[in-house]
Parts: C-alpha cells; structure tokens; sequence
C-alpha cells in the first residue's frame, strides 16, 4: 500500500513538472525568426547530403548567418569551383581545412 502511494505521489509530481515545463514555453515567440526572400518549402530542391549539393547547403548558411560568400578555386587549373564564406565573417569557423 506504501509503495502505491509513493507511485502516486511521484507519478502526480510527474506529470505537474511536465505540465508547467510545456505551459511556460508557449508564451515566448522566437527571438530571431530566419528566412530567405523566394525560399519556401514548396520549392526547395531535394537534397541528399552528396557533395553536389555542397554549394547549395553552403550558399542557405551563409544567408541564414548572415555571413557574405565568395565562389573559390579547389585546385588552381583544375576547373572545380566551390562556395565559401568569406573568412573575414567566420573567423572562428575552420572551413574547408
């Protein structure tokens, strides 16, 4: 019978701690609220995460960041191209090294 109880008790306090944990959250709206002009969810491409979609991955951070972006060679003469944020807005951030 004490051990009921006990369950009770807990499950009681339980499930008000869960209560007052979802109820506190719901007032606050988002500090920042991030969004691309012309981006939406019916025309987002299907990405898989395969390298060609790198520039594309690269190119949304970079604008959701904030952060200004420059086209840069792999290899000199190698004709393979790629997208990085510019150093100078993401100087803690070890890109492509």
């Amino acid at each position: 019978m004490l051990k009921r109880l006990n369950f009770r008790n807990l499950a009681a306090i339980a499930l008000c701690l869960a209560v007052a944990a979802i109820f506190s959250g719901c007032d606050r709206e988002d500090d920042m609220l991030f969004e691309i002009d012309g981006l939406t969810v019916d025309n987002y491409p299907r990405v898989d995460g395969s390298s060609s979609t790198q520039p594309l991955n690269t190119l949304i951070a970079c604008k959701l960041l904030g952060w200004r972006y420059e086209w840069r060679s792999l290899m000199e003469g190698n004709g393979i191209w790629r997208l990085e944020p510019n150093r100078e807005d993401a100087t803690n951030m070890r890109y492509g090294q």
